[in-house]
């Protein structure tokens, strides 16, 4: 069973239900606020993802430290449902390209938009959604 967050009571163009597939709630800050007044939590504990295969490339030396350095390839998502009509997906933006790139339509795709840090520069929220274009990237301004 999923999370969603229903804007049909809320004013606005659009009415739809929101599902957050991130592994975190999605704090939007709204009508010029400067505090979160909306909260979309989290569907699930895993959510929707790209998989990952990582293989070590080497090393790298800074400040006396040797660091380890890998190549991370990613593949097509899992836990990403398919479009559904008046819904839309709040997902990573690596997840997000990973479903581009496997040839899953992207329209029903959100990701978080203008981010609000606190004064110790911790994100507290977002401002917005940002629609995915079909390469994957952020659409429109």
């Amino acid at each position: 069973m999923s999370t969603t967050h229903d804007t049909r009571r809320q004013r606005g163009v659009q009415k739809m239900d929101i599902i957050n597939l991130t592994p975190h709630d999605i704090h939007l800050v709204l009508d010029g606020s400067s505090t979160p007044g909306l909260v979309i939590p989290r569907a699930s504990e895993t959510g929707a993802r790209a998989r990952a295969v990582s293989h070590r490339a080497g090393t790298v030396e800074h400040a006396g430290h040797v660091i380890p350095e890998y190549i991370t390839e990613y593949g097509a998502p899992h836990g990403l449902p398919d479009p559904r009509p008046d819904t839309i997906l709040i997902v990573s933006v690596i997840t997000a390209q990973a479903a581009a790139a496997a040839g899953r339509p992207t329209h029903d795709l959100r990701l978080t938009h203008d981010l609000v840090r606190d004064a110790d520069g911790r994100i507290v929220g977002c401002r917005g959604l940002c629609r995915v274009r079909r390469s994957g990237g952020p659409e429109g301004a």
